[in-house]
């Protein structure tokens, strides 16, 4: 499903994220943000991102005319705010609420005085606000521009997959790993081939996706080979500084071929009555 293009990795920060998209726009179609922005997650080492920084990222550099994201924003109330609040600083409405549920059942337990066993999810990394235990997370999905189901098949194929994600959370507690059932998602829904995940670990690296975070080991990434996967046949690749100029129709480069199959068999918006 991805055409053939490689993946790629590039190790940079947040300060280094900014300068080097404002040198060079190369826009995506679906991206995953996924930032370190809880305090278990800076228990481990990860960093730890406020919101307010989260919201200054200068998504619309990377961001197409038409273009989906994918926002983890943890859980409670105070979290989903926060996370409209980016989708709406980007630019991008808010379209879907994609929810993980983790059933932690294989998951470490600890003892505690005589032989008892708590759950592997307590009171740690809880929200001391909160009133019940939280076992979910959020990833809200944010849409920019218009897309219409019944006309823009060669975008996204809606319909495909629920909005619920039942799996185990990964280990160690705090940890910012997600269900790599999102990827498949995402994937399914939305037939750009410019993908692109920032807050990256080695972990998250994937074929046909740009994966960029600091907490990677090595870079793979070649800009020149990367952009060769978008450009007709004997179209010049562009040159440091210029921008890929692309068109959202059918027979694109940028987005996936159609199967007249695939077409007819998946869901499709009911007609409208006469």
């Amino acid at each position: 499903r991805n055409g053939g293009e490689g993946k790629g990795n590039k190790r940079l920060g947040g300060s280094s994220y900014q300068k080097r998209r404002k040198r060079r726009k190369i826009q995506k179609n679906p991206k995953q943000p996924n930032p370190p922005k809880d305090p278990a997650a800076a228990a481990a080492q990860r960093g730890y991102w406020g919101w307010k920084e989260i919201m200054d990222l200068n998504i619309a550099a990377v961001a197409d005319d038409r273009c989906f994201l994918f926002l983890w924003c943890g859980s409670g109330e105070e979290a989903l705010e926060a996370g409209r609040h980016c989708l709406q600083n980007w630019g991008f409405a808010r379209c879907e609420d994609i929810c993980w549920i983790k059933t932690n059942r294989e998951a470490p337990r600890h003892r505690h005085g005589q032989g008892r066993q708590d759950p592997y999810l307590g009171s740690v990394g809880q929200d001391p606000k909160s009133m019940l235990v939280h076992t979910k997370e959020h990833c809200l999905m944010g849409r920019r521009g218009k897309v219409h189901r019944s006309t823009d098949g060669h975008l996204i194929h809606a319909n495909c997959d629920t909005d619920v994600i039942v799996s185990e959370e990964p280990e160690p507690l705090g940890s910012c790993r997600k269900p790599n059932e999102m990827y498949g998602i995402i994937e399914r829904f939305c037939q750009g081939r410019r993908r692109l995940e920032l807050f990256g670990e080695d972990h998250n690296i994937r074929r046909g996706w740009v994966t960029v975070g600091n907490r990677l080991s090595t870079s793979t990434y070649d800009q020149t080979q990367y952009l060769s996967h978008f450009v007709p046949m004997g179209n010049p690749v562009p040159g440091p500084g210029e921008v890929l100029q692309v068109q959202s129709r059918p027979e694109a480069p940028h987005l996936l071929p159609e199967n007249p199959e695939i077409e007819r068999c998946r869901p499709k918006s009911p007609p409208k009555r006469a």
